[in-house]
């Protein structure tokens, strides 16, 4: 049934593909790919995967999930989902990051009466040590996330696997919502994300030509049957109002195509400022703390230095200026004392 869906869609399907892949030239479409950050791109601009920024809130998958979908034929060692799971992995990084690591609570003392004392002491513990815990893990988290997605640059997917990503999201991650009666309908399921979800989201982006047509072979017996049935009388176009048309029509144009440059060229510079950001957070992330406190307080001393310099440069210039008063007033005396003369 999903073949069924996909042979329907080919055309858009295509499109969005050839839009977001690597090669934009008219060869051989087998040979074109997405690079893995136009795949986070693309359903980040439908509104579908969330970022690693927590953008767009709206979004009901996270970045993780499409990454598990892309990952699907990975060996399970290098797969993200795999080493979130990994409890070895943890304890490392608990290891390289002292500060981070919880204090387990004591244990409970034996004997009904000693241990109603320290009931609440030890629960109040316990409490603080579930908090760290989670603290630690979130940012254990983020750090693996980032190195994760530094160690996928430079993969690429081909139009098959394209379809299996779409398939795996919305059979997998988005069936409840797709699907909230549980049907069980493959080609419900898929039809509707690709119409409701996907396609329709990506149509301010993306003119689609095949869309369009059957769109238009959809509508046509409509149309008809409107005009058909209609009594008003339409007034021919004079050539002055086609020359009108033609230039409003142009002029959205190159407005439309202004506002796709100026989109793409300002998701370039935000994927530029992502990419840099999580390399400085993979740096930084492996570190252990006593480099960060070193780095740290390098950082504080060139400030440090900096200001003190300016302030120096401050006390310059009011010594400079103070000068700059002296001598203005012995010209003037000095002026004084020759109209003095000159009188006398």
């Amino acid at each position: 049934m999903a073949e069924k869906v996909f042979d329907e869609y080919e055309g858009p399907l295509k499109e969005v593909f050839t839009h977001f892949a690597k090669s934009k030239s008219n060869e051989a479409f087998k040979d074109i790919t997405m690079p893995i950050e136009e795949v986070i791109n693309m359903f980040k601009k439908a509104a579908i995967v969330r970022g690693s920024d927590g953008k767009p809130a709206s979004a009901p998958l996270s970045i993780e999930d499409l990454i598990s979908a892309v990952e699907k034929y990975f060996t399970p060692e290098q797969r993200l989902q795999n080493k979130l799971a990994s409890q070895e992995l943890f304890n490392a990084f608990l290891d390289a990051n002292p500060s981070l690591t919880p204090s387990k609570p004591p244990a409970p003392v034996e004997g009904e009466e000693e241990n109603k004392e320290n009931a609440e002491e030890i629960e109040a513990l316990t409490k603080k040590y579930n908090e760290e815990v989670a603290l630690a893990k979130e940012k254990w988290h983020k750090q693996v996330l980032c190195e994760h997605l530094v160690y996928l640059r430079g993969v690429e997917i081909v139009y098959f696997e394209f379809r299996e990503i779409l398939l795996d999201l919305s059979l997998n991650k988005l069936r409840t919502v797709l699907d909230p009666k549980n049907t069980g309908k493959v080609k419900l399921v898929l039809t509707k994300f690709l119409d409701e979800h996907f396609l329709k989201r990506l149509g301010a982006l993306i003119r689609f030509s095949h869309a369009q047509a059957m769109l238009s072979q959809s509508q046509s017996q409509d149309d008809h049957a409107k005009h058909a049935t209609s009594n008003a009388r339409a007034w021919p176009k004079s050539d002055k109002d086609r020359i009108i048309e033609q230039k409003l029509e142009e002029k959205r144009r190159q407005e439309e195509e202004e506002r796709l440059r100026q989109e793409e060229f300002e998701r370039q510079q935000a994927e530029m400022e992502e990419q840099r950001r999580l390399e400085e957070e993979a740096r930084r992330a492996a570190l252990t703390d006593e480099e960060r406190r070193a780095e740290d307080e390098a950082l504080g001393k060139n400030h440090s230095h900096g200001h003190g310099h300016g302030q120096s440069e401050g006390q310059e210039g009011v010594s400079l200026d103070v000068t700059q008063q002296e001598e203005v007033a012995e010209e003037e005396n000095e002026v004084e004392g020759d109209e003095e003369g000159a009188g006398s």
